[in-house]
């Protein structure tokens, strides 16, 4: 089956659902032969809780009119996102931003980038400064600071896309930096520690 499993209506997974349908029917054009194909389609796996209700009420509305309830991808995507999407993306975006709620912490710099970005994507701030800012306050102190004072190849404080390279440089150099400190530590000779003296008998 082109997509794993059925949605069941749970608003944390309608993004997710959505996706994979539409990449689905990008990669397959030629399976669909008309819009309402794609609908039907659609409509195939959601078969469950919520999800079920919506293809009911669809359906329902088909049979009493007689007419297609959507006429295009277009339509059905909209009303999708309305009925399966988280309410208020964007608030809740703006409000995490302004808390600590997103900070890096003991996460690593790859997963606060992905994170943050989303975060970001759905708050749908676009000036550089500002999302330079936030994205500075959450990251690991060492690391921003260490940017910070580079002397040479600093990123702008308004370029988003510098920042995240040189945290995720900086993080690697760690990374590599303590490996070659671990590997490097001299071995202990467990016999004859360093701070024992050893005697020779006494010739008789």
């Amino acid at each position: 089956l082109p997509i794993s499993s059925d949605f069941d209506g749970d608003r944390g997974k309608g993004r997710a659902f959505l996706n994979s349908c539409e990449l689905y029917l990008r990669l397959s054009p030629n399976r669909f032969p008309d819009e309402l194909s794609k609908i039907y389609w659609a409509l195939t796996y959601m078969k469950t809780d919520r999800a079920y209700m919506f293809t009911n009420r669809t359906l329902r509305y088909e049979n009493t009119m007689k007419l297609p309830r959507f006429h295009t991808w277009a339509e059905f995507r909209a009303e999708f996102i309305k009925e399966f999407f988280p309410k208020n993306e964007t608030q809740h975006a703006i409000t995490r931003l302004e808390t600590s709620a997103y900070y890096q912490g003991k996460g690593s710099v790859d997963d606060y980038i992905d994170k943050f970005k989303d975060l970001i994507d759905l708050s749908r701030y676009t000036d550089g400064l500002a999302i330079v800012v936030k994205f500075r306050r959450g990251l690991n102190p060492e690391i921003q600071n260490y940017i910070a004072n580079m002397m040479e190849g600093r990123p702008d404080d308004d370029d988003v896309n510098g920042w995240y390279v040189a945290a995720s440089r900086c993080d690697e150099n760690r990374a590599a930096n303590a490996a070659f400190h671990s590997s490097s530590r001299p071995l202990v000779n467990t016999r004859f520690p360093s701070n024992q003296v050893r005697f020779s008998a006494p010739l008789v």
